[in-house]
């Protein structure tokens, strides 16, 4: 099972085995970070249908993490929250009439997430597709 709930991180059960009715199963969640801004262009132009995915920076432990797609004038926002730790931000681009499909890393990736505060504002910048990208 798990569970995700706006500003709050996601936790996940440990497995469980199903053989009837099952209640009174409680959940512990924490008030995390909730992250929203912008995605632009290396010209500051908004870019619009971008998978926004967050990855853990190396030695950083793996958790579901959120995603959201960036609306028609770039802006985004993850309503599930994050757990403090440091991340990069994946871009997938969508075919959708505004350029070739392409997975990169943001450009001014990566981001330091200390605590429950939330990120507003952010700009993400989608590198030009000439721009070798660090994995």
């Amino acid at each position: 099972l798990f569970l995700s709930a706006e500003g709050y991180g996601r936790i996940e059960s440990d497995p469980i085995k199903i053989t009837g009715d099952m209640s009174n199963m409680d959940f512990v969640v924490k008030r995390c970070a909730r992250i929203s801004g912008h995605v632009v262009d290396s010209h500051g132009r908004p870019v619009p249908t971008v998978i926004v995915s967050l990855k853990p920076v190396e030695n950083q432990p793996y958790k579901e993490l959120p995603s959201a797609v960036s609306d028609v004038q770039g802006y985004f926002s993850m309503t599930e929250g994050v757990y403090p730790g440091t991340y990069t931000f994946a871009l997938c681009t969508l075919n959708m009439g505004f350029g070739p499909y392409r997975r990169v890393n943001a450009a001014n990736s990566p981001l330091v997430v200390k605590g429950p505060d939330n990120i507003d504002e952010l700009k993400l910048v989608l590198p030009d597709e000439e721009t070798p990208v660090k994995p």
